[in-house]
């Protein structure tokens, strides 16, 4: 039986869902209904975050002359910054004043890792003053391939190049560093019993109630393709979120565990081998 917090996670998925097939069918441009759908996923995020902090846009400077490329979200400190550049609209930001950075895509695609990867080397070349390791996330709406060849896009990535973490909303996809490994998960949805739905025929979309919870696209794992769950993956990129700016001291997130019990869900676990071709690992749920 799914909980209030994952139940309510799933509504929120299902939200920003709507909001960006909304958008989809009210902008042509192809662009810029990408840059709809970047801006439904920042408005998700700014009402994440606590009211001590503000997602802003624009570069990153050091007091060495460095600067980063423009960002798509930075969370800076309301209460503890001062603000070097309040006179006019701000689109510089010392690195001292930013706690976190999150690069926002619409369609996750091997160009966009990419992208993300240079950007990342930019950012870890500039130099904080207090020493502080600036955590580097990414959050999309969508898989351009399945979840498989994403999860070995990151894991082929230098560690010095990978998010902290990272979520693809609509592919149920979460990925955080965990020591010296980088664990990546895709969320397989549950019925109220607990049991992973597996769809027959992944052309149709089978109704599946569950609390409320909506139907999620089927996704490949091996010759099966169960539905996943959106929300459980968002969870955890917010819990991740907070507790990153927790550790900066801009929120109290040290109680959220509680809430977020990711090892009792059904989860199909991505790694690479010797040869760095991609592992699956199946849940119990669909081994049997």
């Amino acid at each position: 039986m799914a909980s209030k917090v994952e139940t309510y996670w799933a509504g929120v998925a299902e939200r920003l869902v709507i909001e960006v097939r909304k958008l989809s069918g009210t902008v042509t441009h192809n662009g810029e209904r990408g840059r709809a759908n970047e801006e439904a996923l920042k408005g998700l995020m700014a009402r994440m975050v606590p009211n001590s902090v503000k997602v802003k846009t624009g570069e990153v400077i050091d007091s060495r002359g460095g600067h980063s490329p423009q960002s798509d979200a930075l969370i800076t400190s309301v209460d503890k910054q001062p603000s070097l550049f309040a006179q006019t609209e701000e689109i510089l930001h010392p690195i001292e004043s930013v706690l976190l950075v999150v690069e926002v895509k619409s369609t996750m695609t091997k160009g966009e890792v990419d992208d993300f990867q240079r950007k990342v080397q930019k950012f870890r070349g500039l130099h904080h003053s207090k020493g502080y390791d600036m955590p580097l996330a990414l959050l999309g709406y969508q898989c351009g391939t399945n979840p498989s060849t994403l999860a070995k896009w990151i894991l082929q990535l230098p560690e010095a190049d990978q998010p902290d973490f990272f979520c693809v909303v609509e592919a149920g996809v979460f990925g955080r560093k965990n020591g010296d490994s980088f664990d990546i998960r895709m969320f397989p949805a549950t019925d109220d019993d607990g049991a992973v739905h597996v769809i027959s025929d992944p052309t149709t979309r089978a109704t599946l109630r569950r609390s409320g919870r909506k139907t999620w696209p089927a996704k490949g794992v091996h010759d099966l393709h169960v539905e996943v769950d959106a929300g459980r993956a968002l969870l955890l990129f917010n819990e991740r979120l907070l507790a990153a700016l927790g550790a900066a001291g801009a929120a109290d997130s040290e109680w959220l565990g509680a809430y977020v019990s990711p090892d009792s869900w059904p989860s199909v676990v991505y790694s690479l081998d010797g040869s760095e071709q991609i592992e699956v690992h199946l849940p119990q749920e669909l081994v049997n």
